[in-house]
């Protein structure tokens, strides 16, 4: 590998292009960092070293396929070792600094400058107590706070630290490449390699992800929390933690449920990303993607709400001769609610997540005569977010009557589904009207003030049933799971350690509760096999802290020849916020029934 040095002419930048574009990306990269951070500007080199270390791992030459330290070295790029610029870290103290009978922090709060080049494994950290810089292999960083930053405005997310990795395998300076000796190794895309890092699979392990282990649903767009046939009360029949966010107050919710607001989007977001919920399904408002609105009603004086998206000429985004003073506000609501639930659909397919959409069907599609009604009409499944999250979780989709479960109108209804649901919603094409069925109308008429197609919005009682059952099969017990060896003996010794007085930890208070289950088991009846779940209570209400718990299981007396059988009470589990060496699920201590509360 051959590197020829040129000159050009001062301020003559055209014939000196290479350098002057790797400038401005490293000094791109500098202003960010030090305008995020809220760093002096005194701390310039240290940002510029931390840019090029992230240039060199994530940035490719013009028409090339791999990184630049890739093509350099052939060793695919790691870049989780890659911490925020300027965000709290705290350092362990070495030994020789620490002691036994001292009450003093062993490790020392500082700010992360990146990582060490002269010190593979290392890192840099400003030492604001004692005014310098030191270097630190064993680091824990808060990558969400920013200690330069103003008071008040310092705090930027809410996630717990976590220790860092420099990878001294990989240290940010690139290694020496003798004369003669070229890379080797099969070069891969930017993209592929970041999936398989971020995707790697760790020794000890089990293969099922931690999503899949999860007994909490989210419910977006729920509904009514309090109906008891509703979708919410089935899944906490079946033992599920549920979720459930509806910014409509009529319903039970407020505008801290509202995924519009920042707040409790992000908040969703976070959990979705740890893999908290093991599906999600999702019913947004229909009410710009209705095909009512292109039938004109004559129980309304101004024939109804007119169409605000068309499937032609590129409106189905929204109509270009939009009202402004009537539409434009709920047009524009609509699109943010569509953009911010396929948000979080798509982070919830990233860690393993189940998901599915209900909307109204397609009624535009000539090509499906049972079907058609308007050749205009846009529905969800027409929106580019809505194509784009269906390619990128290679989604099925099942359309069907409402009437097929029991509601007395037609109302075509389409299922948008992850694979891991088609088992139980690829049957949903096949549903048709039993006979006699249809005795009202969906939509396009008035009825006391209230459009009837908002009261054909609620679900029946029948597929609320349905899609519980099918959220309900996805849930895979820690039994169907078989750990190594190796965790096994981890799990085993920690509980002995918290059993024998250790201060119990976030992660080891699963292991506690079924410790003493387990003692109390042994010493009690098993229960009988024959056992009905207990019903919902009467007095639910939306308010998590006032759900009455289940009653426990009453027991039966057994044979003493007949082996115990352990029965774990119906109280939903949910997974701890921090990640432990296996997934846990850990034992709720509220109310299955979460509200966000931000």
């Amino acid at each position: 590998m051959l590197i020829h040095k040129t000159e050009s002419p001062p301020e003559v930048h055209a014939l000196n292009g290479v350098a002057e574009r790797a400038i401005l990306s490293v000094f791109s990269h500098v202003r960010a960092d030090l305008e995020a951070s809220g760093a002096p500007k005194t701390f310039w080199p240290q940002a510029a070293a931390h840019a090029a270390d992230i240039l060199n791992r994530t940035t490719c030459p013009p028409h090339d396929r791999c990184t630049c330290y890739e093509a350099l070295t052939g060793d695919k790029p790691r870049v989780m070792s890659i911490w925020p610029f300027g965000c709290r870290a705290y350092a362990v103290k070495p030994k020789p600094k620490r002691s036994k009978t001292s009450l003093d922090s062993t490790a020392i709060e500082a700010i992360n400058l990146g990582r060490s080049a002269a010190q593979p494994g290392a890192y840099l950290l400003w030492n604001a107590s004692e005014h310098k810089v030191v270097s630190a292999s064993d680091v824990w960083f808060d990558e969400t706070y920013m200690p330069w930053r103003k008071a008040g405005d310092r705090r930027i997310g809410d996630p717990v630290p976590t220790p860092g990795d420099a990878d001294a395998a990989q240290p940010p300076t690139l290694p020496m490449i003798e004369d003669g000796q070229l890379p080797t190794g099969t070069l891969g895309t930017l993209a592929a390699e970041f999936d398989r890092v971020i995707r790697r699979e760790e020794p000890g392990l089990p293969k099922t992800s931690a999503a899949r282990l999860s007994k909490r649903v989210l419910v977006l767009f729920s509904g009514p929390y309090a109906r008891p046939d509703g979708l919410v009360a089935e899944l906490l029949r079946r033992d599920l933690a549920v979720t459930a966010i509806d910014s409509d107050s009529a319903k039970g919710g407020d505008s801290r449920h509202d995924i519009l607001d920042n707040a409790c989007y992000e908040s969703l977001l976070r959990r979705v990303q740890r893999g908290e919920y093991v599906a999600i399904f999702a019913a947004p408002p229909c009410s710009t993607f209705s095909i009512s609105r292109f039938v004109r009603s004559s129980s309304s004086q101004d024939g109804g709400p007119p169409a605000v998206r068309f499937r032609s000429l590129d409106q189905v985004t929204g109509a270009k001769e939009c009202d402004p003073s009537r539409h434009k506000r709920e047009l524009q609501q609509a699109n943010k609610v569509v953009s911010r639930m396929c948000g979080l659909l798509r982070a919830a397919a990233e860690v393993g997540t189940e998901f599915a959409i209900e909307n109204p069907a397609d009624r535009g599609d000539p090509t499906r005569p049972e079907l058609f009604m308007h050749p205009e009409h846009a529905p969800l499944w027409l929106m580019p977010q809505v194509k784009e999250l269906s390619q990128f979780a290679s989604c099925r989709d099942a359309t069907f009557p409402m009437c097929a479960f029991g509601a007395p109108y037609l109302k075509h209804t389409t299922f948008l589904f992850t694979p891991g649901l088609e088992h139980d919603f690829q049957d949903l094409d096949n549903m048709r009207c039993p006979p006699g069925a249809l005795t009202e109308r969906a939509g396009g008429e008035k009825v006391d003030g209230q459009w009837n197609s908002a009261r054909a919005a609620a679900y029946p009682s029948d597929l609320n049933r349905f899609i519980a059952a099918a959220l309900s099969r996805l849930v895979v017990s820690r039994e169907e799971v078989h750990l190594p060896a190796a965790v096994e003996r981890h799990r085993r010794g920690a509980g002995r350690l918290a059993h024998e007085g250790e201060p119990p930890s976030a992660s080891r208070s699963t292991t506690i509760l079924h410790t003493l289950r387990r003692n109390l088991s042994d010493n009690a009846d098993a229960p009988s096999s024959s056992e009905q779940p207990s019903p919902l209570p009467s007095n639910r209400s939306a308010d998590a802290d006032s759900v009455a718990p289940a009653p426990p299981p009453t027991a039966s007396p057994v044979a003493p020849s007949t082996p115990a059988v352990q029965r774990t009470p119906a109280t939903p589990m949910h997974r701890a916020p921090a990640t432990p060496l296996y997934p846990v699920l850990e034992e709720s201590p509220a109310s299955p029934l979460s509200l966000i509360h931000i």
